[in-house]
């Protein structure tokens, strides 16, 4: 199964909608495996940057350490600079793509114009 994330904006609005990117980062055995990993969504929609996240992490109670820096590895990789970041820039080397399935960190991006 994968990790999705589906963004869906009336139509009015979504004209006004720029700036949209799209990345991923693998979690699993070793941050290669895609069986752990989150994927985003994020634009620039009426002044403000949205970002929309799904993550799969560590199951269990006693996998709460590893979770939290799960989310650490996912706010790093996925938000440069952290998604609070003042700057609302998402862009990252996307040198670490791999290109397809199975793991390793990319992003795409585009214009909903």
């Amino acid at each position: 199964a994968a990790t999705t994330v589906a963004v869906f904006l009336r139509r009015d609005l979504f004209a006004k909608a720029s700036s949209v990117d799209s990345s991923r980062v693998a979690l699993g055995a070793g941050g290669f495996f895609a069986n752990k990993g989150a994927v985003a969504v994020a634009f620039q929609l009426l002044g403000r940057r949205l970002y929309f996240v799904s993550a799969h992490l560590a199951a269990h109670q006693d996998k709460v350490s590893q979770r939290h820096a799960q989310v650490h590895r996912v706010n790093s990789k996925l938000f440069p600079g952290g998604y609070l970041d003042s700057t609302g820039d998402s862009s990252e080397d996307s040198s670490e793509d791999s290109g397809g399935e199975g793991g390793g960190e990319g992003r795409a991006g585009g214009d909903a114009k």
